[in-house]
């Protein structure tokens, strides 16, 4: 198991704010299970916990040909002097902009990402035949709620990606001029990604109150069958 959870500033002139904080947590887990000289079963386990908490602070941003700041994307903050090697700030949003937002929460600038990880590998050895079970699952889940642009422009996206896979293996070993493996593979995979992005300073849209601008949700879904057969002389 292992846990960490630093912190830091980012300096401007003569204050300090704090900057971003990360905790996070992981661990590893390995079972092994022998009751017999012919049976043997293994499983491992791995999970991961992200919590990432951007708070209030000043990213370089203002730069352009011959010294000259860029247009902003977007509403530019008064408090800011834009010009090169100056900075602006990333806000929390507004509270007024939430209850339409997916899963915003409290507004609070955010990244968390939680995994999973599990391995099951079991045998079963009679000498002249093998028999190989591998299954694997395996679950991501990413949030990202970020400003990009000065309290303007924010940003959420979540992706959620989950796999399971199964492998069978049956070998022989009879001490003479032939052997064979053979067995058979199969894979589930599910993808679902979503972008709720603002991009400009206007007001709630009339229609659905949202005040995003973009809501783009993707899904993938794949399954791959196989079989495979191997001579050995």
């Amino acid at each position: 198991v292992a846990y960490t959870d630093p912190r830091g500033f980012l300096v401007r002139g003569a204050s300090h704010r704090r900057g971003d904080q990360s905790e996070d947590i992981s661990g590893r887990l390995s079972l092994l299970f022998e009751p017999s000289d012919a049976f043997t079963a293994n499983v491992k386990g791995f999970m991961s916990r992200k919590r990432g908490e951007p708070v209030p602070r000043q990213m370089w941003r203002c730069y352009g040909a011959n010294g000259r700041p860029q247009p902003q994307l977007g509403q530019s903050n008064a408090s800011e002097d834009c010009t090169i090697n100056k900075t602006y700030t990333q806000y929390s949003a507004p509270e007024i902009w939430l209850p339409t937002w997916p899963d915003a929460g409290d507004g609070t600038q955010r990244l968390d990402v939680d995994t999973e990880l599990l391995i099951g590998n079991m045998t079963y050895d009679t000498g002249p035949v093998s028999i190989n079970s591998i299954t694997a699952y395996y679950n991501s889940r990413a949030t990202q709620f970020l400003d990009s642009g000065s309290g303007t422009l924010y940003g959420f996206e979540p992706q959620n990606y989950r796999a399971f896979s199964q492998e069978f293996r049956v070998a022989t070993d009879l001490g003479g001029a032939f052997d064979a493996v053979l067995g058979g593979y199969f894979q589930d995979t599910r993808l679902a990604h979503q972008l709720a992005n603002r991009f400009s300073p206007s007001q709630a849209d009339p229609a659905t109150g949202r005040y995003y601008s973009l809501d783009k949700q993707s899904r993938i879904n794949g399954k791959t069958r196989s079989a495979f057969i191997e001579g050995i002389l």
